[in-house]
């Protein structure tokens, strides 16, 4: 019976785990950029934002929408006095009034549905430009990280070369045979690299941080990141061309064509407007003696006064429009000189890359070497530590360059509106 209870537990807890969904079932496996960009592109709260921000723009074009159409309503007025002579022949009514105007394509209410239209196709490529923004800002962290445990594994490489050179160092000094300065050499380099550690770890654990709040994952334990071992090519960018599927540039060209409806909106405002209404049901002076019958009316309106109400706003609008262009043009010169600086970037960045690696076997193979010719007394202890210490620094570098060329062409990716696609893995 017990046994039984507890099998039934221990089935439902796995049914509980497996319904978790993807987050459940990365606690226990390396997690990698596609699952990254995958999680963050339905829990980033960037995401959630701009799917707000879209939702709203929806809205507010169908409320637009909604002003070009006839409108409807049902009518119910009582009313009565001492005098029934003083009670007027709709006084009591129970009827459906249609309203509308006989003029649509005149009207601002149409012009204004219009710019509501090109508001939410904005809004809609804003959507986008925030998607390809967490998307690099993953990229970024993802990068981040995997270059900071690298470092950190390299440091406790180099650390444990130091440590097997201190313990060679204790028992000679403790004869006389070592210098006090060596003994101290080799401690500082240690010092140092523990408080390097130490500050990567810390710089690291932000990093983590960071990544586990944009991918929106429920956990306070550590995270463990699939590594990247496929360096891609550099793509050829056109400065010029390739910023055509920009989302931010094209956001704004799309926030400046609404402004110039609106201001189209504002030149309607100063034309007449014709209103048609047409009521049918039940009128009469008292409630008692309702009898069906209809009417239309049809009222023109002329604008002639309106103590320059329209005009100001007519400045305000054609400001706006003006400064979204300005925008528009502004951003466009900024995203050209970024896209040929991260370009030139990352060749630099590949370029050194490429000619750290191929040194990086002979730093390995002189800082060995340093080590036993130190032992045998060929080599003092400040050559032997720059030997170290150079090979440090040549992994470092590398690491640097290589991740920091990956996160280059993640910069080209966003810039270019993923025009040219990065395989990272």
């Amino acid at each position: 019976m017990g046994s039984n209870l507890f099998l039934k537990q221990f089935i439902g807890i796995g049914l509980l785990v497996l319904s978790c969904g993807p987050a459940g079932l990365l606690y226990a496996e390396n997690i990698s950029i596609s699952q990254s960009l995958e999680l963050a592109q339905t829990r980033s709260l960037q995401e959630v934002q701009a799917a707000l921000q879209e939702t709203k723009a929806k809205a507010a074009r169908d409320t637009a929408n909604s002003q070009k159409w006839p409108r409807i309503s049902a009518v119910g007025q009582y009313s009565t006095s001492d005098n029934i002579a003083t009670q007027l022949p709709d006084d009591n009514q129970m009827l459906l009034k249609a309203e509308q105007n006989l003029l649509p394509f005149l009207s601002p209410d149409w012009v204004k549905a219009g710019q509501k239209e090109a508001e939410f196709k904005a809004s809609q490529t804003e959507h986008v430009a925030s998607r390809q923004d967490v998307e690099l800002l993953v990229k970024q962290l993802y990068f981040a990280i995997l270059r900071d445990e690298d470092a950190v594994e390299q440091t406790d490489k180099v650390a444990k070369e130091f440590q097997t050179l201190l313990n060679f160092l204790v028992p000679q000094f403790s004869v006389g045979h070592a210098p006090r300065f060596d003994m101290v050499k080799v401690k500082a380099a240690l010092s140092d690299l523990a408080r390097s550690r130490a500050l990567t770890l810390a710089q690291l654990a932000g990093e983590k941080g960071e990544l586990i709040q944009v991918i929106g994952l429920e956990i306070t334990d550590d995270i463990d990141l699939a590594p990247v071992s496929i360096l891609p090519e550099l793509p050829v960018v056109a400065n010029d061309g390739d910023l055509t599927d920009n989302p931010t540039l094209r956001a704004l060209g799309q926030r400046g064509e609404a402004a110039r409806i609106g201001l189209d909106a504002d030149n309607f405002s100063r034309l007449p407007s014709l209103n048609a209404t047409f009521r049918y049901g039940y009128t009469a002076p008292t409630w008692d003696n309702l009898s069906s019958s209809w009417d239309a009316t049809v009222q023109l309106n002329l604008p002639l006064l309106d103590w320059g109400a329209i005009s100001s706003q007519t400045d305000q609008d054609r400001a706006d429009w003006q400064l979204s262009q300005n925008a528009l043009e502004n951003q466009r010169q900024q995203l050209q000189s970024q896209l040929k600086q991260v370009q030139a970037t990352a060749q630099a960045y590949l370029e050194d890359e490429k000619r750290l690696e191929a040194l990086l076997p002979e730093t390995e193979q002189a800082s060995h070497a340093a080590l036993k010719q130190y032992r045998a007394g060929a080599m003092g202890i400040v050559e032997t530590t720059d030997a170290v210490n150079l090979w440090l620094q040549t992994n470092l570098n590398e690491r640097n360059a290589y991740y920091s060329y990956l996160t280059n062409l993640a910069q080209l990716e966003r810039l270019t509106g993923d025009k040219c696609k990065v395989k990272y893995e």
